[in-house]
């Protein structure tokens, strides 16, 4: 399932390797004194990828290109890709942590991943960031989660929700049931006035403290309506096991949070 994403790597490298690049890297060098003392874009990679290079220095190197990439022609392609390979591991680790979410449709999140990083690429505003390789990754897997929501969303408008035997012993999670509690800070800890994003974010990371690699089953269910089936079929798991786990996971959450009143 990894085919397209690693055949983009191939493409990338044999891209920053041909004569042409070579050709095109000189006249980048001229243009850009941070990059006059790499031979060729291998020894800028080199920088980028080793674990002993100075954090000041890579963000020197990186700021160059982002200038670089926001313009157009040639030099503009090939700062991209040299963004593109000098940010792979994150981008990769981006394409990790998503893909069980696409099933078997990998080359849609191949497609995702680099829509949202060349937007992060063309939009940055270099004067107020601080770290350039951390805030392009960032907003890429922003961005790709943000997706992942509306893709959620439009799904669960298209079909009916989870059966109430699908969400037993759920009552608790869903808006009516919170409507009765008192305003204010939630029972989870949660602030008023917090934006939607950064709630689910939260939310999302107290459901997996309790119950690990099954808070993407609650909160698929639980928050965006999602029928078990499908949330089973994305996770690569039978429709009786997602259950099981679904029901076992909410018993976990009631449990932790009665025991805290």
């Amino acid at each position: 399932m990894r085919t397209t994403w690693e055949a983009l790597h191939r493409s990338l490298v044999r891209s920053t390797e041909s004569l042409n690049a070579h050709r095109i890297f000189e006249e980048i060098k001229e243009s850009k004194p941070e990059l006059a003392r790499f031979d060729a874009p291998t020894s800028l990679l080199d920088l980028l990828h080793g674990e002993d290079g100075d954090l000041d220095d890579k963000d020197l190197v990186l700021r160059a290109l982002v200038e670089l990439a926001q313009g157009r022609g040639e030099t503009a392609d090939l700062a991209r890709d040299l963004l593109w390979l000098g940010l792979w591991p994150g981008l990769d680790a981006i394409y990790r942590r998503h893909l069980r979410h696409f099933g078997e449709r990998p080359e849609e999140l191949v497609s995702e991943v680099g829509a949202r990083f060349t937007d992060a690429v063309a939009r940055a505003d270099l004067g107020r960031i601080r770290r350039v390789a951390a805030t392009l990754v960032r907003n890429t897997e922003r961005e790709v989660r943000a997706g992942e929501r509306r893709t959620w969303d439009a799904e669960a408008r298209r079909s009916e929700l989870p059966k109430g035997d699908e969400l037993a012993d759920g009552d608790h999670l869903s808006p009516a049931g919170y409507a009765r509690r008192p305003t204010g800070v939630s029972d989870l800890g949660l602030p008023p006035g917090m934006e939607p994003e950064d709630q689910l974010a939260a939310i999302r990371a107290f459901v997996a403290e309790v119950v690990g690699d099954d808070a993407d089953l609650v909160i698929g269910a639980a928050v965006y309506g999602v029928s078990q089936r499908e949330l089973a079929e994305r996770l690569g798991l039978t429709h009786e096991a997602a259950r099981k786990r679904f029901q076992r996971a909410l018993a976990r959450l009631r449990r932790h949070v009665e025991g805290e009143r």
